[in-house]
């Protein structure tokens, strides 16, 4: 990972600081201060890209017990507090900030300078007021005299300490408050809402010595004690560091060191330390990709990785391919809209391998939830290959967004727990087998999910009832016959051959004898079960719960046979009678024949029936639609 962030940060021109911009939307606003002229002004401005990098947006740091740093920040009680204190620190920024400051707190103290706007007319404010602070007239009514009394007042004495510290904190919030108040300010409906400081008209991020405060902040902090050591990025020897804390992603982390016992905490500095050029490349492929190359990926955020190195010339075009062509594997649909609104040019770009990180942000960090290495370009075109198949040979596959409804995902709190999906996207991706034994049972859940209504499954706004059921045991078969083509479909089905005739079950689905038979009780089944459903106008479909959700053994499937046949009789005639006889006939020759074949599971027992079931369902559709269409024509 480090690697393709160090390259992606290498191929980046321009200013080092406006490269560390990200890029979000919203709205800024600029507390605008003219001390000689004795007025403020708070100008807002709608945030994007462009702006991001005017006003230096790098974010706040993050540490989230870090203090704040940076003049353009997510809160007004920063910049009035924790950052203007910070910046004091650095003794040019001091004497441009000298006019504003009132200094409450001592050295040391998160909060110990607050920007004074008593003496400043507060241009189009209104009167608010958010004890113990109030605004009239356009006046702060409280001066920085006023405000050490305040302080005194709410801990009792000037001294140092952490009740002095809290008592700081909120009488800064408060101000904030009151003067968000007075000036209207609200949170956009969309984006975030930032905070910068000007003097006289002139941003301070336009300034020689807050930029060289920033690139310290950023940078140079980190090499002020570096060691001598061999940079992990180029190769050079010099000095190195192995903090990576002030980074967004983190590479490593150092809690829970009794889970590995004999670690040597000093281990992944020393042999991932990076020199000065390399640290900062670092930075920049870091805000690159969370600026460019971060999606949605099976309701979960992902960031991709390019595996090739991408030229410089042709970067963002490469990066837009990539992104289409990862979109592409979740819904195939969304790569064949890509390809139809790309120039030729476009369209000449061959498919690149990348990397795929799963992550979940909470409060306090970013968790890595999955992790896909390596897929090659070979394994990406195979993917599209088989997808595309499968869709010219009517099965109803999209791509791998699929797995969201195939497997039994609940929705909670708004958001779907995909982490099931996300481990088989990750065994496909990268060429890993996965079992019948252990997917089917899955599946059969999901369908029965559907069956039953049940309300916190994913799907349920798409696969709800009978007909849900079977169309989600459709969607499975499209999937098997996709996962047979890559190669990756294991399990009991290379035991004996099929009887001349069912061939056809082998070669798309690679079933033995014990498979095919219960796929075609399963196709008997449907003419039952279509048969039943006219007499309750398909709201119903009685044969279905003879399924046996929760699992069948071979000896429940013998008996059901001649129940099939028993219903049969009673609901059909003729030569559809006649088809569902030959049906079972040879569904009861290769159920004996799978006898000595290896043991089916209970629950992949009943999905065979199930998915023989819906395969039928769906060409009887299909053929319904097909003679609708034919008889339109005439």
């Amino acid at each position: 990972m480090i690697r393709q962030l160090l390259h992606l940060g290498r191929r980046q021109e321009g200013d080092f600081l406006e490269s560390l911009a990200r890029e979000e939307r919203g709205r800024l606003y600029v507390l605008d201060c003219h001390p000689e002229e004795g007025v403020a002004y708070l100008v807002p401005h709608e945030l994007d890209g462009e702006k991001c990098r005017r006003f230096l947006w790098v974010g706040d740091p993050p540490a989230s017990n870090a203090p704040r740093d940076r003049a353009t920040t997510s809160g007004l009680h920063y910049l009035l507090g924790q950052v203007v204190t910070q910046m004091a620190e650095d003794s040019l920024l001091q004497e441009v900030l000298r006019p504003l400051l009132c200094e409450l707190g001592g050295p040391g103290d998160r909060v110990r300078f607050v920007l004074d706007l008593s003496a400043l007319r507060l241009e189009g404010a209104q009167d608010a007021e958010v004890g113990p602070f109030r605004v009239r007239g356009g006046r702060l009514q409280a001066d920085c005299e006023a405000l050490r009394r305040l302080l005194e007042e709410g801990t009792g004495a000037g001294g140092p300490g952490g009740k002095r510290a809290k008592t700081l904190a909120d009488l800064v919030e408060r101000l904030a408050e009151t003067l968000l108040k007075a000036w209207g300010v609200e949170k956009p409906r969309e984006g975030r809402l930032l905070f910068t400081l000007a003097l006289n008209g002139k941003p301070l991020v336009d300034l020689p010595a807050y930029r060289q405060y920033l690139s310290h902040r950023l940078v140079g902090r980190y090499f002020k004690d570096a060691e001598p050591g061999r940079c992990h990025g180029c190769g050079a020897e010099g000095k190195v560091v192995g903090d990576f804390a002030g980074f967004r992603l983190k590479f490593y982390i150092t809690d829970k060191k009794s889970f590995a016992p004999g670690l040597l905490e000093k281990a992944f500095p020393k042999a991932y330390g990076l020199c000065e050029a390399c640290f900062r490349a670092l930075l920049v492929g870091e805000n690159f990709v969370l600026n460019k190359l971060l999606l949605r990926f099976l309701e979960s955020d992902a960031l991709v990785l390019p595996e090739a190195e991408l030229p410089r010339e042709s970067l963002q075009r490469m990066v837009d391919v990539l992104l289409a062509e990862v979109r592409g594997l979740e819904r195939v649909g969304a790569w064949k809209e890509f390809l139809e609104r790309a120039s030729a040019a476009w369209k000449e770009v061959g498919y690149l391998g990348f990397s795929l990180l799963f992550f979940r942000r909470t409060n306090a960090a970013t968790k890595a939830e999955e992790l896909v290495l390596e897929v090659p370009p070979s394994r990406v075109e195979a993917l599209f290959t088989a997808l595309g198949e499968a869709g010219d040979g009517g099965f109803p596959v999209e791509g791998l967004r699929d797995w969201l409804y195939l497997l039994p995902l609940s929705r909670r709190e708004g958001r779907v727990e995909a982490g099931p999906a996300l481990k088989v996207a990750s065994r496909i991706f990268m060429g890993l087998p996965l079992a019948p034994r252990d997917i089917l049972p899955l599946w059969l859940k999901a369908a029965e999910r559907a069956y039953r209504e049940d309300a916190s499954f994913f799907g349920i706004d798409r696969y709800r009832g009978p007909q849900g059921a079977l169309d989600l045991a459709a969607l499975g078969a499209g999937w098997v016959w996709v996962l047979r083509r890559l190669g990756i479909w294991g399990g009991y089905m290379e035991g004996k051959p099929l009887p001349l005739g069912e061939e056809a079950l082998r070669e798309a689905y690679g079933f033995g004898p014990l498979e095919a038979g219960l796929y075609l009780l399963g196709q008997a089944m449907e003419a039952v079960g279509q048969a039943q459903a006219k007499l309750y106008e398909y709201k119903k479909e009685p044969l279905l719960e003879a399924l046996g959700w929760q699992g069948m053994s071979l000896v429940r499937v013998r008996h059901l046979v001649p129940e099939v046949m028993a219903k049969a009789s009673y609901y059909l005639s003729g030569n559809e009678l006649a088809a569902v006889l030959d049906l079972l006939s040879r569904a009861t020759d290769l159920l004996e024949r799978g006898r000595s074949q290896g043991p089916l599971s209970e629950k992949e027992v009943p999905y065979y029936i199930l998915m023989g079931y819906a395969q039928a369902r769906s060409r009887r559709l299909r053929a319904g639609k097909k003679e609708e269409v034919q008889d339109g024509a005439a």
